[in-house]
C-alpha cells in the first residue's frame, strides 16, 4: 500500500507541474481536464516507473489456447507483480527537462528495456493500478469488464468516457468500441455476464476473488479455489459466470477447462472463459478490429517542448 501512496503522489506531482498545458490548450486534449489527468499519469507510470505490459503474456485471438496457463504465475494478474519483479526501481531522483526525457525516450528505442527493470503487468493488474492511484487523487474511476479484459471509465457528474491503459499511452473510447475489442459481445451477453458495466465496490472484489479462484485452481488447490468462487457468488448472486465457475469445480471435470456438462467457454466474463482466458493481451495490431486506431504513446504529446 505504501508504494501505491507513492506512486500516487509522484502522479500528483507531475499532473499539476505539467497543468498549465492543458489549461493553454484544452483542445489538445479533448477539451477534457480528466482526460488530461489520466494521460499524465499513463506518462509517469510509464517513464517514471516502468510499467509495462509483460511482452511474454501478449498474444493474438487466434493463438489464444485453453491450456496456456495463464493463471500459473499470480503476478501476472494481481498488482504484486507490478511490484515485486525484480530489478523494478523507484522513480528517477533528478528531474529531468522535457527534451532530455525526448532524447531518452528516442534511446529506448534504438536499446529496448531489460524485462528485469520493468514492472510487468497484464490488462488484469494494469486497469486496478491505474484505478488505485487515480481513487488516491479523488478522480472517479470505476472497473469495467467486456469479454477478455478490463478497462477504466471516468464517470463524473460533468463526463464520462472509457480508457484503455495497457499499451504505451492511453486512447479515451465510448461503449461500441468495447462491444467489438478485443472480441465481439452480444446484447444478451451484455445483459446476463454484466460487460460495459461500471463495477461497485463489493462487485469488484468478487471479481478478484474469481481472479484468485483461477491461480489456486491452476495451483491444483481445488477446494480453495472453489471457496473463492462460492465466495464471489455470495457476493455477486447476480452474476451468471461466478455460478458457472463454481459448478464447474463442484463437479468432475470431463473435458479441459471445466466440470461436468459446463462447457468450457460458455458465458464467462474475462479471465473466466477457459477456451478464451479472460484478462488476455489485447490483439496485435495485425488482428485487432480494423479501422480501432492504436494507442497512442502520450509522452512525447505531454513532455516534449
Amino acid at each position: 500500500m505504501a508504494t501505491v501512496h507513492g506512486w500516487a503522489e509522484r502522479v500528483r506531482y507531475e499532473t499539476e507541474r505539467h497543468l498549465y498545458r492543458y489549461r493553454a490548450n484544452p483542445r489538445e486534449f479533448e477539451s477534457s481536464e480528466g482526460y488530461f489527468r489520466m494521460l499524465m499519469m499513463a506518462v509517469v507510470l510509464y517513464e517514471d516507473f516502468a510499467v509495462r505490459y509483460n511482452p511474454e503474456r501478449m498474444s493474438t485471438p487466434g493463438s489464444l489456447d485453453a491450456n496456456d496457463h495463464f493463471f500459473a504465475d499470480s503476478r501476472d494478474v494481481f498488482l504484486h507483480g507490478l511490484f515485486g519483479r525484480e530489478g523494478v526501481q523507484g522513480p528517477k531522483s533528478k528531474v529531468q527537462s522535457p527534451r532530455s526525457i525526448v532524447q531518452s525516450l528516442k534511446s529506448k528505442v534504438q536499446s529496448p528495456d531489460s524485462p528485469s527493470s520493468l514492472a510487468l503487468g497484464t490488462c488484469s493488474s494494469m486497469p486496478v493500478l491505474y484505478i488505485a492511484i487515480g481513487r488516491r487523487l479523488g478522480y472517479p474511476l470505476k472497473l469495467v469488464t467486456t469479454k477478455s479484459h478490463l478497462f477504466i471509465r471516468w464517470e463524473s457528474a460533468v463526463e464520462r468516457f472509457n480508457l484503455e491503459a495497457t499499451g504505451k499511452g492511453m486512447n479515451r473510447y465510448d461503449d461500441e468500441h468495447f462491444k467489438q475489442w478485443p472480441y465481439p459481445v452480444t446484447e444478451e451477453e451484455i445483459q446476463t455476464d454484466g460487460y460495459l458495466k461500471s463495477l461497485t465496490p463489493v462487485e469488484e472484489l468478487a471479481l478478484f476473488l474469481s481472479l484468485r479462484g483461477h491461480c489456486l485452481k491452476e495451483a491444483g488447490r481445488m477446494s480453495e479455489a472453489m471457496a473463492s468462487y462460492a465466495e464471489a457468488v455470495r457476493l455477486a448472486p447476480g452474476s451468471r459466470p461466478y455460478h458457472l465457475l463454481l459448478a464447474a469445480v463442484q463437479q468432475p471435470r470431463t473435458q479441459p477447462g471445466g466440470g461436468a456438462g459446463v462447457p468450457p467457454a460458455v458465458g464467462l466474463p474475462p479471465a473466466y472463459a477457459q477456451a478464451t482466458p479472460l484478462l488476455r493481451p489485447p490483439p496485435t495490431a495485425d488482428s485487432a478490429l480494423s479501422g480501432a486506431p492504436p494507442d497512442p504513446n502520450p509522452l512525447l504529446k505531454i513532455r516534449q517542448q
